[in-house]
């Protein structure tokens, strides 16, 4: 009979330890492999030397060296292996790490010679191992923890051919390091347990010594030492919970335009988003007033095409092409690709939009899912890397590295004959061309009054709007309020600014048993104009389909990519009412901001919108009977105020 494994405190945001069998059917090492490549992208080389196989379970020893630039060359080894279910019997709150004696390794370990440092105990100082074991909570769920514990504690059953080793957890402590990112179990004095979130893995390692043996309270101390602020911060959930409307936006499509009166932060919660979502990798915390993947461009009333923004080719010294802050800034979105990258164009209305963004616009729209990722037709084309390589190479990846070749990808000669191989990333952009990264994520922030330019229902149609005129004055006065513009310890999970797709049929796909009721829905509310000239009654094709407002296919893709995004957050939700939700969101962002004109024009719409958005559409409704409003008394009006 399989053991139930206690349930506790299932309330908590993003909890999956649940009642059921413990899933531990996994390869450990790729698992492994996969989740430090998604933390640390580039950071580790594995070298997979031994494996000990079980029943669709494995272990592995791996000898790893770092790859970043500037770090000792020098191996150490991981262990890896799975949890298995179930502690001693009568104990449902335990776990079990088992470690099967050392005949089991194929070649045994004892053999290696490379990994003497893993069984050596006579000097704890030199040995440069470390063991980690693995909880996986189900077959589907992809947040797992990592469960350190040291090297000796495992030697017995290595130097005793038929003594296994197996070493108990309580589950309450893995359950804490879910919640709080790092757990400390203490069995005795020098038997001490880690419990951790993958995204703690350097830490760990960095303080393996201070955590088992040692000074715990220097060691968690330590999280801290690459911070800005030490400030309190509200926490992963409550930040979520206040940022939800953005965060399911973003993840329909990443291009948002925030518009409102002037001076309500419509700019700095763009760099809240970056705080929020940076992690300590590589260079992106060096500034302590600016995250590394957050990037202002200050939109000049006098741009009027592209170049400011994309740069250009100019024929002096010898032809070059010219970078700008925001094409450098993609290239370094390109080299962190896990992270979220935001780009805020402030003030984005003082010049002509479709002019000096007309370019990205149509690239926007030629995103579409290729083998499990996003991608974009070229901004800048592969040839312009190509024909100017050695010079914007130089400018990009001013280091040079005679060292090794990046995957082949060649190498050209300095003036003072040094072999600089291009940068991985170089010799993608010269395959590639500068495509739109799939984590990047463009904010406009708009003011509307007499010195910015109107928005055309291009733009409109290609963005997410959000309106920001809500001032609370008690925000202000908050003395105790947690600092939103600093490093967080627990960064919010890319998860939530990553749209999972760009095109409607792939979500429909994801939705296999929701299809024909979303289907339904759509084709009953946003209705068509049929050959025969009847239109469907009663939705929203009757009251816009002979305006300049009628809606078309891309609001269709972005309605059913919202809701999938709304899904994917109300997993238990009932479908009409979380139909109506994304319906009422998508009239507000897409549809609304769209309308204006004078009584002639829109005053029998919007009259007619008023009435079928009444009770079921209440964030439309509102809106709707605002724009009436101007209207009656200007005798024109639009979404804007």
């Amino acid at each position: 009979m399989a053991v139930v494994y206690k349930k506790i405190d299932t309330l908590s945001t993003g909890f999956p330890l649940v009642e059921g069998d413990f899933y531990n059917k996994f390869d450990s090492g790729n698992l492994f492999q996969d989740t430090v490549e998604k933390y640390f992208p580039n950071c580790f080389a594995f070298d997979e030397l031994s494996r000990r196989q079980g029943t669709e379970m494995s272990e592995s020893l791996f000898e790893c060296k770092f790859k970043i630039v500037g770090s000792s060359n020098k191996p150490f080894y991981i262990y890896v292996a799975e949890m298995e279910g179930g502690g001693r019997p009568g104990l449902p709150n335990e776990q079990r790490l088992q470690f099967r004696h050392h005949g089991s390794w194929s070649p045994d370990i004892k053999d290696l010679a490379t990994a003497k440092n893993f069984c050596c105990t006579d000097n704890l100082s030199e040995k440069e191992c470390y063991v980690i074991c693995i909880y996986k909570p189900s077959q589907t769920e992809e947040d797992i923890c990592f469960v350190g514990i040291y090297p000796d504690m495992i030697l017995k059953g290595e130097q005793e051919a038929y003594s296994p080793t197996s070493v108990q957890v309580k589950i309450d402590k893995i359950q804490e390091a879910y919640i709080n990112g790092v757990s400390i179990y203490e069995k005795a004095v020098d038997k001490r347990i880690v419990s951790f979130k993958p995204k703690y893995l350097l830490w760990y390692m960095k303080n393996r010594d201070e955590l088992h043996l040692g000074d715990i309270e220097k060691a968690m101390n330590n999280r801290f030492e690459n911070s800005s602020s030490q400030v309190s911060q509200i926490t992963e959930s409550e930040y979520i919970k206040g940022n939800i409307d953005y965060l399911s936006a973003i993840r329909t499509k990443p291009f948002l335009l925030l518009a409102g009166i002037s001076g309500t932060g419509k700019s700095r919660i763009v760099k809240e988003m970056a705080y929020a979502s940076c992690p300590d990798e590589g260079d992106l915390r060096q500034d302590p007033a600016s995250p590394g993947n957050y990037c202002l461009v200050e939109v000049k009333p006098n741009w009027n095409d592209s170049t400011e923004l994309l740069g250009y080719e100019s024929v002096l010294d010898g032809g070059n092409y010219y970078l700008t802050k925001f094409v450098k800034f993609l290239i370094k979105a390109m080299q962190h690709e896990n992270v979220p990258f935001f780009v805020c164009l402030d003030e984005m209305n003082l010049a002509p939009v479709e002019q000096y963004f007309a370019e990205f616009l149509s690239i926007l729209e030629s995103r579409k899912d290729v083998d499990g990722t996003i991608k974009s037709e070229p901004l800048i084309p592969a040839a312009i890397f190509e024909k100017y390589k050695r010079k914007l190479h130089e400018e990009l990846f001013p280091a040079k590295d005679s060292s090794k070749t990046s995957a082949g990808v060649g190498y050209y000669t300095a003036d003072d004959g040094t072999a600089v191989y291009f940068h991985s990333t170089y010799a993608k952009l010269m395959e590639e061309g500068l495509r739109i990264p799939r984590n990047l994520i463009v904010v406009g922030t708009v003011n509307m009054d007499d010195t910015t330019y109107q928005f055309s229902r291009k733009v409109i149609d290609r963005a997410m709007t959000i309106e920001m005129n809500e001032v609370n004055l008690d925000n202000m006065f908050d003395t105790e309020k947690p600092d939103a513009l600093s490093y967080r310890e627990d960064v919010v999970d890319k998860s939530w600014f990553f749209a999972p797709f760009a095109q409607s049929n792939v979500a429909l796909q994801q939705m296999s048993k929701e299809y024909e009721r979303l289907a339904c829905k759509i084709k009953e509310t946003i209705g068509q104009t049929n050959s025969d000239g009847t239109q469907t009654p009663n939705s929203l094709e009757t009251f816009l389909g002979k305006t300049p407002f009628r809606i078309a296919y891309r609001v269709v893709n972005e309605l059913i990519l919202h809701f999938y995004a709304l899904r994917w957050e109300n997993k238990d939700a009932e479908f009409e009412n979380l139909y109506n939700k994304a319906l009422d969101n998508i009239l507000m962002m897409k549809v609304l901001p769209r309308i204006e004109g004078n009584e002639d024009l829109v005053k029998e719409p919007l009259a007619q919108l008023d009435i079928w958005t009444a009770g079921v559409y209440p964030k439309a409704n509102a809106k709707i009977k605002e724009m009436r409003e101007r209207l009656e008394c200007a005798h024109f009006t639009s979404f804007w105020p």
